[in-house]
């Protein structure tokens, strides 16, 4: 084993380096370095490069090498000339071209051991590898419904060149379409973990600065698996990660166009709207001659401005200079608001496979909490990229090898191990590679997966911190605000009154009568959501956001937030037609459903209703 540090070579300890290069981690590396003369100085960031010289006349015989050169025999070798000077002359060829790298990368910490009172000292040296190259350069980036290779290719064309870090056409690939990339000067390697986490694919800088960006399905090890080239070989059945259903909590949903209004007392300089406002509201006063649009600014700005507001701030505050609104004085403040939503995706399939394994629903639930999603759809891709990884069984396959080479992140065809129920052929994906230094001869401790692979030691304490907290407020925060999603669905048959599918034309041999109503109008199918205790109608809200209003099927979402609905309520109803408002009593109830809830200042309601239209 030998190392270079700084171009410069360094005496490595026996039994001193290890490895470790784990998929999705960076590789990580330390060894120890005897400084016999105290020669050494180590800084973090000198490069280094780590090459294993145990090669055989084989390997130099496939380089291009001159057999029958004629040797300078009048040269002479001391004790202090390198092994490489060596075969340099006895071969014509560059030795460090032949070796087989282990390691390339940058000191992260260096610690300076004394160990004699005569100038000795050893140096523990830890290191990081490429990855260092990126993980030091911040990027503020934004993009919307781009191809994940081409959001890479932006980072390098834009920030990481300056590494001296290069793609080629068959560096990158595509991965999916992302709804929405968003990196306020976060380290560059934040956003290729979170492209890669939501792809499935993997990421590396290599040793001469190529970006590589791709799939595990496309990266094949150079040579197979086989008991010939193993010791110890173990095979451990199982997933620990297994499931078939992904919640996803701390998206932010945008609701559609908001309008609030507020009667002035003679005192009140600031109003509360029903949102965390998302964007710049457009703010109107009536102070008897109708509405006038006023001046809006932002608190943190502190504009001359009649009106402040700021993101994900729910109250707008007058200027103390204007003139408080009166109790004849009608505030409207139109805006688009945000809030807290809970995705959650399925993967049918795997459901069934569960059922009919333990007899039960089926149903193995998993939560996470991301940052920075903003929508239902991202939120559904976050949750569907897990499933992609954990929605199936898992194999792991340890063995120790001599065998140079092997990179985690390749896939790696496996022989000879029929006994173990690995049958001959399958691909499994390395996942650990630990490079070991045993008396002078390096080992490669081999982990490879099928299925979903398990995780270190750092990835689970990791993944804890993105989990349901366990504690007395179970996955929320002290002054967290609960958001509980509810789903409600309605199939339509064609004999219901009233029916808003129902398309009816009046003419002259067709009146309405007891069991024929007029048809809805689109946009009144389905207007807001009433609660109610028992018969009694306790409140209603306009709906947050609807889609496909003009189609058969319509899927609405209501966000009752902290401020409402804080009653006993047995029921959820919707109301639609032409006169239905926010007003209790107006419009028609199209549905009503049971469902139970004392809901408090400290719970948000996300209501989910889905109305199909019969066949």
């Amino acid at each position: 084993m030998r190392s270079y540090i700084n171009d410069k070579l360094a005496n490595i300890g026996t039994n001193t380096f290890n490895l470790e290069d784990e998929i999705n981690n960076r590789s990580i590396c330390n060894f120890t370095v005897i400084d016999e003369d105290n020669n050494f100085k180590f800084e973090k960031g000198m490069p280094i490069k780590m090459i294993d010289e145990d090669i055989i006349i084989g390997d130099l015989l496939t380089q291009s090498v001159d057999l029958n050169r004629t040797l300078d025999l009048s040269y002479t070798f001391d004790l202090n000339d390198s092994f490489e000077k060596f075969i340099d002359y006895l071969f014509g060829v560059d030795a460090l071209s032949i070796f087989q790298s282990v390691y390339q990368g940058y000191i992260e910490t260096s610690t300076k051991i004394p160990i004699t009172n005569k100038s000795n000292y050893i140096h523990d040296i830890e290191c990081v590898d490429m990855h260092y190259l990126a993980d030091k350069r911040r990027i503020s980036y934004s993009a919307q419904n781009k191809l994940a290779g081409d959001i890479v290719k932006d980072l390098v064309d834009l920030k990481l060149y300056e590494e001296g870090i290069y793609y080629n056409s068959d560096s990158i690939e595509d991965g999916q379409e992302i709804v929405e990339t968003r990196a306020n000067f976060v380290p560059v390697t934040q956003v290729l973990d979170s492209l890669a986490e939501k792809t499935g694919f993997w990421w590396k800088i290599t040793e001469d600065k190529e970006l590589k960006f791709k799939n595990y399905e496309n990266e094949q090890s150079d040579f197979n698996a086989s008991p010939s080239i193993m010791r110890n070989p173990k095979v451990q059945y199982g997933n620990p990660l297994y499931r078939n259903q992904q919640i996803v909590k701390g998206p932010t949903g945008i609701t559609e166009l908001q309008t609030d209004t507020f009667q002035g007392d003679g005192e009140t300089r600031s109003f509360t709207v029903g949102f965390s406002i998302s964007k710049e509201p457009a703010i109107y006063v009536n102070r008897g001659a109708g509405f006038v649009l006023e001046t809006v600014g932002k608190k943190s700005i502190n504009a001359d401005s009649q009106w402040y507001w700021e993101v994900e701030d729910a109250t707008v505050t007058q200027e103390r200079s204007e003139t408080v609104l009166s109790s004849t004085d009608i505030l409207k403040v139109e805006y688009i608001g945000q809030y807290k939503i809970v995705a959650q995706t399925k993967d049918p399939q795997e459901i069934y496979r569960q059922s009919q394994l333990d007899g039960t629903s089926g149903i193995i639930e998993d939560a996470i909490n991301v940052q920075g999603v903003e929508g239902n759809a991202a939120a559904i891709a976050e949750g569907n990229a897990k499933l992609q990884e954990f929605a199936k069984k898992s194999t792991k396959l340890n063995y120790e090898t001599r065998q140079s080479g092997l990179k985690a992140g390749q896939f790696q065809e496996v022989y000879g191990l029929s006994e173990l129920n690995i049958i001959d052929g399958e691909r499994l994906l390395v996942t650990k590679v630990n490079t070991y230094d045993n008396n002078g001869i390096i080992f490669y401790q081999v982990e490879a997966v099928k299925g979903p692979r398990y995780h270190s030691w750092s990835e689970f304490f990791k993944e804890l911190s993105m989990r349901a907290e366990i504690f007395v407020r179970e996955g929320i925060g002290e002054s967290e605000i609960l958001v509980i999603p509810i789903d409600f669905t309605k199939n339509w048959t064609e004999t219901e009154h009233p029916n808003i599918f129902t398309e009816v034309y009046p003419s002259e041999t067709l009146y309405p009568s007891e069991d024929l109503y007029p048809m809805f109008d689109a946009e009144d199918r389905v207007k807001g959501i009433v609660w109610f205790n028992n018969t009694t109608e306790l409140g209603r809200q306009e709906l947050t956001q609807q889609t496909g209003e003009t189609t058969a099927n319509i899927e609405t979402l209501t966000y009752l937030g902290p401020n409402s609905a804080n009653e006993s309520i047995t029921h959820f109803g919707w109301y639609g037609g032409f006169n239905g408002t926010e007003s209790m009593g107006t419009g028609v109830i199209i549905d009503k459903k049971a469902y139970s809830f004392t809901k408090t200042q400290v719970d948000s309601l996300q209501i989910t209703k889905y109305d199909y239209k019969w066949d």
